[in-house]
């Protein structure tokens, strides 16, 4: 996987930018395209990638969220605004969970022993709120390392990514990139995966904390399973091997998902009010450059 605005000569700053996915026979398999646009705010200026055509061939549809994570990563540099025009790109990148939508929530699970320590008082209601009633033993089947699966049982699903899930794409996703990703599972009797989580470390406002990019579980298991798994999680730090340094876990969930009521409910803060017109800068030029952003558009932060 290589950008080709860096490998192109013919490039330019103003030229669009993007990905290209790459067979081990050097054929390309697929591209993400990104479209360079900058705006001014309050008298500052930000730097943004907008987000645009996608397409990945079939047999390389493991690489998808991937490569979706590879243009997350440019989010220290830029903000990233998603313009992509087809529904299943837009799926893959709601499963990035680091998608911005208006109304959208994410889940708090506080990890216990010893989470409240350096938290805002408004956690500890949620800490202190009597846990949730599971119906299933957790603690009975827990994995945290793949190769302690036999298969994957996860039934059907509507969901685009889901429908590609298996055990290759799973252990190639864990041993790519070099962000340490952070696996569990839950196995039943036959040693077949029937719910996990995967997640990557992050630090937000100083807290250190886990962010899950995939929460998938067997529908026969209930609704809320999944929820419920990570729930467990956080309250058996040892079980699920989570370094002690971790705080808390954070589940985005969007606005077509139920919550089940156990965590605390905050709203996404955005740092811009991009979801409205912008303000017009004063300087003319940038004026032209101007972008106008209307609710439901997505945007990375």
């Amino acid at each position: 996987m290589r950008s080709w605005w860096t490998d192109n000569p013919y490039c330019r700053e103003s030229s669009p930018k993007g990905f290209l996915l790459r067979s081990s026979s050097e054929a390309i398999s697929g591209f993400l395209g990104l479209i360079p646009h900058d705006y001014t705010f309050l008298g500052s200026r930000i730097p943004s990638l907008a987000l645009t055509t996608h397409f990945v061939k079939p047999e390389a549809r493991a690489a998808s969220l991937p490569l979706f994570l590879k243009a997350v990563r440019l989010s220290n540099q830029y903000q990233l605004v998603d313009g992509t025009p087809n529904q299943p790109a837009q799926a893959l990148l709601d499963r990035t969970k680091f998608t911005q939508i208006p109304a959208s929530s994410v889940s708090v699970y506080p990890i216990f022993p010893g989470a409240i320590g350096n938290l805002p008082s408004k956690f500890f209601a949620s800490a202190s709120r009597k846990p949730r009633l599971d119906t299933i033993d957790w603690s009975d089947g827990l994995v945290t390392d793949l190769s302690e699966v036999a298969g994957l049982a996860l039934g059907k699903s509507s969901d685009v990514l889901e429908k590609h899930i298996n055990r290759d794409t799973l252990d190639w996703y864990l041993s790519s990139g070099s962000e340490r990703k952070f696996f569990a599972g839950w196995r039943d009797g036959e040693q077949l995966l029937q719910c996990f989580v995967l997640g990557i470390e992050k630090t937000l406002f100083g807290i250190p904390l886990l962010l899950i990019l995939e929460a998938s579980a067997n529908p026969t298991l209930g609704k809320h399973a999944a929820s419920g798994f990570i729930r467990f999680l956080a309250r058996h730090r040892k079980s699920a091997d989570l370094p002690p340094r971790l705080r808390m876990i954070l589940y985005p969930i969007t606005q077509d998902q139920t919550p089940d009521g156990s965590f605390l409910k905050l709203k996404f803060k955005r740092q811009f009010p991009i979801f409205h017109k912008l303000p017009e800068p004063s300087d003319a030029r940038e004026a032209r450059r101007v972008v106008h952003l209307s609710e439901g558009d997505r945007v990375f932060l």
